[in-house]
């Protein structure tokens, strides 16, 4: 019951439930100058992640204290409610911010244009660290966190469309597709391939393009 409370309280939370800005920002770390973007990309990554762990702790603790065998089948829903919920509200902020840091400005004359990420303009797009960022940190960052979760957790849907109102799946997964219609049970991912492609588009586009932003 807690936990349902919970999760619906913070389910409309999605990524403004934590800013990386303003951490950075009670931190000091806004005043450092060197790969504070990648560093702000490496922990918006693996925040989810943390949660999970920090969630899955306070759990067991819990179950413990009250005498709970954590091997009950009531411990493993809520162990699986808690990564579903969690990776859910924060996948977005995480995909968000690695595709601000392939987000690239030209800085020179058009005829030899030399782009820079937007959010470090001291990192030139495509080379050096920048390439070695994209290739360990974003690209793998987009494909879990946009491509892999949200297509595991659609196929355990689609794999259990028949058992969406049984109690025992629905504790686990309704936070999916609790507020749809049976039929159309996967419209939450249809919304987040739309956010995705918005995504997509600005990172790959002119960042200042007024007329872009607008259509």
């Amino acid at each position: 019951k807690f936990l349902k409370e919970f999760f619906s309280t913070t389910s409309s939370l999605g990524e403004q439930a934590f800013s990386m800005d303003c951490t950075f920002i009670l931190l000091g770390l806004d005043r450092v100058q060197s790969n504070v973007a990648m560093l702000k990309t490496v922990i918006v990554s693996i925040f989810p992640a943390f949660l999970i762990v920090v969630g899955i702790l306070i759990l067991l603790i819990y179950s413990l204290c009250k005498g709970r065998s954590i091997q009950s089948r009531d411990f493993r829903s809520q162990m699986i409610t808690i990564v579903v919920v969690i990776c859910f509200n924060l996948q977005l902020n995480a995909v968000k911010q690695s595709f601000l840091l392939l987000q690239c400005r030209n800085l020179y004359r058009n005829d030899t244009p030399q782009k820079f990420s937007t959010q470090d303009y001291d990192l030139e797009c495509w080379k050096g660290d920048h390439y070695s960022w994209a290739l360990t940190l974003i690209l793998p960052s987009l494909m879990t966190w946009g491509i892999v979760l949200p297509g595991v957790m659609f196929f355990v849907l689609v794999k259990n469309r028949h058992r969406l109102d049984q109690i025992n799946f629905a504790n686990k997964f309704a936070f999916l597709y609790v507020g749809y219609k049976s039929k159309t049970f996967h419209w939450e991912f249809i919304i987040m391939i739309r956010k995705f492609a918005l995504l997509t588009l600005f990172a790959f586009n002119d960042p200042n393009s007024i007329y872009l932003q607008v259509y």
